[in-house]
């Protein structure tokens, strides 16, 4: 089974400590993401102006355990 390329859109903000966020999703889902938004990775908001990513309160990793 061969793996077929498709475009992808990312739509990024920057923050006022000059971080760029962004969320990518395909190409074919431009106006559905038009009318409904984007979304939000609660990920993105834990990285602070060092670009370190924060511990996200409630998580843990497969390394921590």
């Amino acid at each position: 089974m061969a793996f077929e390329p498709e475009p992808i859109v990312t739509v990024c903000t920057s923050d006022l400590a000059g971080q760029v966020r962004g969320k990518g999703f395909p190409a074919r889902d431009l106006d559905k993401r038009w009318q409904f938004g984007v979304g939000w990775t609660p990920t993105n908001s834990m990285i602070n102006c060092f670009g370190r990513i924060r511990a996200t309160p409630g998580a843990r990793s497969a390394i921590s355990c």
